[in-house]
């Protein structure tokens, strides 16, 4: 299956072309291709790339980051 986003009209505003799709948190999602997570804003650009082993978490500006067993944030 493969993951995009609509709006409320069932326009698609982001390809269906992702693996695995979060819902959106404080203006962006979290989305895997081929295993790597990486995280896109509301009109489907990416912000951070697709090189994390976990899906990524934003909170308060931050956003945490999983890769190789080690854990970080990143300032958004």
């Amino acid at each position: 299956a493969s993951w995009g986003f609509i709006n409320i009209k069932g326009e698609v505003v982001i390809p269906f072309k992702y693996d695995k799709a979060w819902s959106f948190n404080e203006g962006y999602a979290s989305v895997s291709i081929k295993g790597k997570w990486g995280l896109i804003n509301k009109q489907g650009d990416v912000i951070i790339s697709h090189s994390y082993s976990n899906s990524i978490k934003c909170s308060e500006g931050m956003v945490r980051v999983e890769k190789d067993n080690k854990y970080g944030f990143i300032g958004l």
